[in-house]
């Protein structure tokens, strides 16, 4: 913890508490009272806590982080540069969506709080990011739609296929709205393209999942924005590739 927030341990343990016995409310009410508490300890900073909120879900402290990444993105709200409180916001939720796969590899039962309170969590900062104003609108659409990917992992966790499509869904017209066709020099639309095909893989609609496996390759290839890391482009081409021979063997096997 901040050293200058080290009394906010009653509220990890609290908070911890509310959401194990479902108490959502209560532990809604246990974030506000400490983003209370944050803003008046001026040393402490949004990234501060983004960084903390990570460390401890090193430490398998899986509640207690959802708990800090909801407050950094709250605190967000005390960064002047809108692009930049867009990119926090951003990395706190993908901050709760990596501590809810750690989360519910080491307690499968904890899949009822990432359904009932940390997906809705989640998508409360998504209207904070429409709030957001005197930014570009397609950095914002870049932003947003991270999250809802983001989203969309978090819900097929808990087994939500159908809420997952309809969050895919939602991104990709975001980014057909905000780019046209350009929306392929983006890397994050190769991921809603490859995402959206395993959710129909998984339904199972097989023809659709090779058909958004594809395009998910030709996005990837296409995307301007890797910065240089052709290792990762090569590892998500080879992913969505991976699952169109997969797609591929299932439509075999079904017609035979």
């Amino acid at each position: 913890m901040p050293s200058n927030i080290r009394v906010a341990h009653y509220f990890l343990e609290n908070y911890e508490y509310f959401v194990k016995t479902k108490k959502y409310e209560k532990a809604t009410k246990t974030n506000t009272h400490l983003t209370d508490l944050i803003e008046n300890n001026i040393d402490t900073t949004s990234e501060d806590m983004r960084l903390f909120g990570k460390k401890i879900r090193e430490d398998k402290l899986f509640v207690e982080s959802i708990l800090i990444f909801d407050a950094a993105s709250t605190l967000s709200k005390k960064i002047e540069n809108p692009e930049e409180k867009l990119k926090m916001i951003q990395f706190c939720v993908e901050g709760m969506m990596w501590t809810n796969i750690a989360m519910i590899e080491e307690d499968p039962d904890m899949k009822v709080a990432v359904k009932d309170h940390v997906i809705p969590l989640m998508r409360g900062k998504l209207h904070c990011m429409e709030r957001t104003s005197s930014v570009n609108e397609q950095y914002k659409c870049l932003r947003v739609s991270s999250v809802l990917h983001a989203i969309q992992w978090s819900q097929m966790l808990v087994d939500q296929l159908k809420e997952a499509e309809q969050t895919l869904r939602e991104a990709l017209k975001r980014m057909d709205e905000a780019f046209g066709e350009n929306k392929i020099k983006h890397r994050v639309y190769g991921d809603l393209l490859n995402n959206l095909g395993c959710v129909c893989d998984a339904t199972p609609r097989y023809e659709e999942a090779a058909s958004l496996y594809e395009q998910a390759i030709d996005a990837f290839e296409a995307a301007t924005d890797y910065g240089g890391d052709e290792k990762r482009r090569k590892r998500d081409i080879e992913q969505s590739g991976r699952n169109l021979r997969r797609v591929w063997y299932a439509r075999k096997w079904l017609v035979m």
